[in-house]
Order: C-alpha cells, then sequence, then structure tokens
C-alpha cells in the first residue's frame, strides 16, 4: 500500500504554551502502510503485552470481539454499528482483529462480526467473515423483507498472492453469522483503475435494493472509486468508477476518510470524502445523488480555508480560519444532509492543535460548533490542556485530543454525536508507562437540527483505561436511547502502527446511551431565518431551509415570475429550531421562481433558478 508522504510529528505544544507564544509543532494525516508497518517482536520484547487490569472497568458491554489489532481506522468515520429500524433489540456489529500478539498485522488479523437479538445484553460472535487475512471493516444491514436485515460486512484481503481486493460478505439471515463473500470486478482487469483496492466501505439503501461500496487504489498517486451492488442479480458493477474527482478538477485521495450514505426515502444518495491535494489542508466534499443513487454529480467542496476560491462556507473562531482535520461523518435527518468533522488549525503546510474541536453542517444551520476546547475544560477540568506537556506524553498517530466524531439521528429528528477526547489519568496528571493520553468517549445532543449543542458528557470515566473509535447507529429507532460501539484497551497509543506502544487485548464494546439525561445547553434562537435555497441553480430538486425562535404557524410557498403560486411546500405549526424542505420541480419549466416564508408577523421572499 501506499504510505503518504507526510510527516507525524510526535511532539505538540499546550495550549498555555500557545498563549506564551511557542511555536506550534504541525503534524498531518498517516495512512497505515501494510508493507512497512512495525514489526511487533521488538514492541513485545521490549514492553511486553497486557490483557488489561484483573478487575476491568467499563461501562460498555463486550459484544466478544477481542484481539491484538488496536488501529482500527485511518480517519473518517467507518460504520461499525447498524440497529434493524423495526426491530430496535437486533443489532449487527463488526471488529477488527488479531489472534496473534506477535504480529497483530500478520495472517491472524480478521473482520469479526457479533450479533444481539436481546439489545445488547448478549452477544453472538465470529471472528473471521471469510476465513482468510482481512483489514479494516465496516458494515451495512441488507432488507430482505418482512423485518429481516442481513448484516453485510466490507473489507480488503489477499485471497491470491500479494494483492489486496475490497470485498463485500453477505449474512444468509439475520444474526446466522454465515457469511457468503461477493467480489467486486478486479481492479487489475480495468485500466481505470489497476492494482490494489483497499480501505472499503459499504452502504446500501433502506429498500435493500443496492449498495454503493468507495474503496481507494493504493498504487501511484491513490485515487478513489465507486462500484454498486445490484441485489437482484447478486453482482457488483463490471467495472469500477472512473477517478472521483471535485467540480474544480482535485483528484479525490486515498486513506478511507470517506463513505457513502443515504436517505430514509433512498431517493438521495450522498458519497462524501475529507481530504485533499499533497501540501494543502484537507477539506470535506460530497457528491450528493438526488436519482436514488443512479447517476452523481462531481464532488462539491463543503468547507474552504478563506472567503474566495471554491467551497460552501469558511469556519471561524474568534482567532482562526480553521480546516477539518481527520474525522468526519454524516447522516440524512429526512431528506436533509448533516455532517460532523474534526477540526485544527491549518498553517504552513501542518495542523494545531488551536482550533480544534468538532464541528456541524447542514443546509439548514449553516457551520455551527458542537465541541471546542471551553467545553472540554467545563468537562474534564479547567487544567485541561489536550495532551499533557511537557509531562512527557507523546502524539498519537492520527490523532487529536479531540477527534473522531460520529453521529446518528432519532425518530423526533434530534442528533447524536458520540466522539473522543485525550484526558489526563489520576496518578498526578502523568500519561501511561509508554507515555501516552488515555482516550474516553463523550456524548451531546441537538433538539433543534444542530443549532445548538447539549453540554457533553463521558461515557467511560476510568482514566486508566483507553476508550476510542466510537460508531453510532446511523438510524436509531427509539428515541430514548443510541446504540454506541467503541475500542477499549488497557493501553493507549497504537501498538498495530506508528505509535509504537505496548501490544496489548483489545475489546469492542457495546452502549445502550440514555438520550434522556443530555442537559439541553442550548442558547437562544433570536431571529427568523430564510436561507437561500441549495443547489441554486437546480434541476429538478432542491432544498429550502428557514430558521424559526419560536413554535409558529409556518407557510412557504413558490411562485413564478407572474405572480402565481405553483406550491405549496409546508402549511402547518412548526417548532423553534432550523427547518428545511425539499422542493421537487419535475413538472415545471425552466426559470425564474419565488420562495415566500411567512410565520407570525416575520415575512421574506428569495428568488431562485431552474435550469433544466
Amino acid at each position: 500500500m501506499l504510505l503518504l508522504t507526510a510527516v507525524l510529528l510526535l511532539t505538540a505544544p499546550t495550549f498555555a504554551q500557545q498563549r506564551q507564544g511557542t511555536p506550534e509543532t504541525m503534524t498531518n494525516i498517516v495512512d497505515y502502510d501494510e508493507a512497512t508497518a512495525p514489526s511487533k517482536a521488538s514492541s513485545i520484547e521490549k514492553h511486553g503485552f497486557t490483557h488489561g487490569p484483573a478487575t476491568e472497568s467499563f461501562v460498555g458491554t463486550p459484544t466478544g470481539l477481542t484481539g491484538f489489532y488496536d488501529y482500527q481506522v485511518n480517519g473518517g468515520a467507518a460504520k461499525y454499528i447498524w440497529v434493524n429500524p423495526q426491530n430496535p433489540n437486533k443489532i449487527h456489529v463488526c471488529y477488527m482483529l488479531a489472534t496473534d500478539s506477535t504480529s497483530p498485522g500478520g495472517p491472524t488479523r480478521r473482520a469479526g462480526y457479533a450479533f444481539s437479538s436481546n439489545g445488547g445484553a448478549t452477544w453472538s460472535s465470529i471472528s473471521s467473515v471469510s476465513g482468510i487475512r482481512e483489514g479494516f471493516p465496516s458494515m451495512t444491514i441488507l432488507n430482505q423483507g418482512g423485518g429481516s436485515y442481513l448484516g453485510v460486512v466490507a473489507y480488503h484481503s489477499q485471497p491470491t498472492g500479494d494483492r489486496l481486493l475490497a470485498r463485500a460478505a453477505i449474512d444468509g439471515d439475520e444474526g446466522l453469522s454465515s457469511f457468503a463473500v461477493v467480489s467486486p470486478s478486479d481492479p487489475g482487469a480495468n485500466p481505470s483503475v489497476g492494482g490494489n483496492l483497499i480501505w472499503p466501505y459499504i452502504t446500501a439503501n433502506p429498500a435493500g435494493t443496492r449498495m454503493w461500496m468507495m474503496a481507494s487504489f493504493s498504487g501511484g498517486p491513490g485515487t478513489v472509486h465507486f462500484t454498486t451492488y445490484n441485489v437482484a442479480s447478486g453482482q457488483f458493477d463490471a467495472n469500477w468508477s472512473p477517478t472521483l474527482i471535485t467540480e474544480e478538477g482535485d483528484t479525490l485521495g486515498p486513506g478511507g476518510r470517506y463513505n457513502v450514505v443515504v436517505s430514509p426515502s433512498g431517493n438521495r444518495v450522498t458519497m462524501y470524502h475529507l481530504g485533499g491535494p499533497s501540501g494543502r489542508e484537507t477539506y470535506v466534499s460530497f457528491s450528493e445523488s438526488t436519482d436514488g443513487g443512479a447517476t452523481f454529480p462531481a464532488f462539491k467542496r463543503l468547507t474552504k480555508l478563506t472567503p474566495t476560491g471554491p467551497g460552501i462556507g469558511v469556519i471561524t473562531t474568534a482567532t482562526d480560519s480553521i480546516a477539518p482535520w481527520i474525522g468526519v461523518d454524516a447522516v440524512y435527518r429526512g431528506e436533509n444532509l448533516c455532517f460532523v468533522f474534526s477540526t485544527g488549525r491549518y498553517v504552513g503546510g501542518g495542523y494545531q492543535f488551536r482550533g480544534q474541536g468538532i464541528w456541524f453542517w447542514s443546509q439548514a444551520t449553516g457551520f455551527r460548533n458542537v465541541v471546542d476546547t471551553t467545553r472540554i475544560q467545563a468537562l474534564l477540568g479547567s487544567n485541561w490542556e489536550g495532551y499533557i506537556r511537557p509531562a512527557g506524553a507523546k502524539s498519537q498517530v492520527n490523532h487529536f485530543p479531540i477527534d473522531y466524531p460520529t453521529i446518528g439521528v432519532t425518530p423526533n429528528g434530534d442528533l447524536h454525536c458520540v466522539f473522543v477526547v485525550a484526558r489526563r489519568d489520576t496518578s498526578g496528571g502523568t500519561p501511561s508507562a509508554a507515555g501516552f493520553n488515555y482516550y474516553t468517549v463523550a456524548y451531546t445532543k441537538s433538539t433543534d437540527g444542530g443549532l445548538t449543542w447539549s453540554a457533553p458528557r463521558l461515557l467511560e470515566t476510568n482514566p486508566t483505561m483507553d476508550f476510542r473509535y466510537p460508531s453510532i447507529a446511523e438510524f436509531n429507532p427509539d428515541n430514548n436511547f443510541v446504540n454506541v460501539v467503541y475500542q477499549q484497551d488497557p493501553q493507549p497509543g497504537s501498538g498495530a502502527f506508528s505509535d509504537q506502544a505496548p501490544v496489548s487485548r483489545a475489546q469492542l464494546l457495546f452502549q445502550r446511551v440514555s438520550t434522556l439525561s443530555a442537559s439541553d445547553g442550548r442558547e437562544r434562537i433570536a431571529d427568523y431565518r430564510l436561507e437561500q435555497n441549495y443547489p441554486n441553480p437546480f434541476n429538478p430538486t432542491t432544498t429550502i431551509a428557514y430558521v424559526l425562535p419560536k413554535a409558529e404557524k409556518v407557510s412557504l410557498k413558490v411562485y413564478d415570475v407572474l405572480g402565481r403560486e405553483v406550491a405549496t411546500l409546508v402549511n402547518e405549526v412548526k417548532g423553534a429550531g432550523a427547518h428545511a424542505t425539499t422542493f421537487d420541480a419535475a413538472n415545471l419549466a425552466s426559470g425564474v421562481y419565488f420562495y415566500r416564508l411567512q410565520a407570525g408577523s416575520f415575512s421574506q421572499t428569495k428568488k431562485m433558478m431552474l435550469v433544466k
């Protein structure tokens, strides 16, 4: 595989040092390279390996998936959990593990799968979905009708020789754990791709008729492609897509920081990606299909550093313009696309801890901060400064102190975000014996469409045990709780990648998180707001978003240039917060149209352009 030409420096300043003017150390993203991964024999010889304390203390329930592979993903937000939308007690999870402590990245590395039929109280598990070496799994579920959903796990493996190929394994029945492997086309036979295809992520549509897989080609400069699986034929497309690019011509880079998300209706399918050309900041981009995934436009840039140039908007704090770092996830709230991503300050070819946090975006809200350092200091103490320095704690590969957000939704429209945060332990504020901070997982929610977020709370509180790589179920069928998995490890830092942390046995934990105990913590929404429709111009659908400071009877209508009403989009009472609705102009002629929002005494009209 390709190791991108990026360097991770193993020192970085505290916020206190930044305030005193100490030069800020740069850090960049590194992709796992199976060919040059560190040997574990020397690590074990130096540190030994640990199974964890004799009496382990954690809140989550073990899923039965456990092993010596502690580095799960290069970034993004791989999906490790799905819940049957018609039966919240049926839960599917996957996890990467290895049974050989002397070579975690070697022949015993596997993609494990576990299933619970009783809401996560007990689990049945298998350590491998195909029986050969597997890596970097992600999963979805496939609707079979009658309330049954099959687990589907995507992974890369080496079926023959040294070539790595993307695969998917489909279960024979819900929770049966008897998987049949289906293979996308061999990229070696496709001149537009060629070489190895790795880091595959897969998502099915709600009807269970299609699945989309994105994967990276690791040869040359590295590219990203997708393929579609047709359930009726039981086959993937004959060829992978051409190289995916943005509207500006940037080639999407490899690494696995991408995925596919589908709206509840199945009409909207979005591929998204986090990356950027070498020597530039990373950015989130996406391609949203409005015809059920039959066609996709070029990727549109979401974030940018400065007001000029391509991109929907700039994220700013009081002192900095900041850029997405390494974690990104997406979900549909109804038919409205929502993103969360981690950030840092990008200066001079690298990232700094200043500006770190979690941000949210939807067309209805724009960019909104979910978590920043102030909120973490309120949670963990005013002396929290991310990684502990100068006490000796080391940076950890592909991790910021606030990182790896994952987002899900409940039927009432509430949004739920789980993320990781580095913390101090209880022994005088020092890191682990090997010099790494422990991480833990935290939860926050929004009840107003992402405009504001509750004060975060910890899901695990043991300060001398490591918790990271969270994944929240995209759709959680019960408003009272969300379903989350994450890795528990007695040793922080990566033993399977470049941190050279002690080798230890990690495991996947499940937690059903109550949504009722999250304090609201919302700011008051002061004003009405009608947003410009997006996209604009459009053909044939566009989204119109608006914000209400209080519950009101709302009227949202569309008119032609002669003032004739052509559509009523909303005519009902709506609660305070952000709202969005889709306008479908398939039966209208090209031209200029106007949309008017009336809510109480507020009224505003905006123009949009339909181009067919």
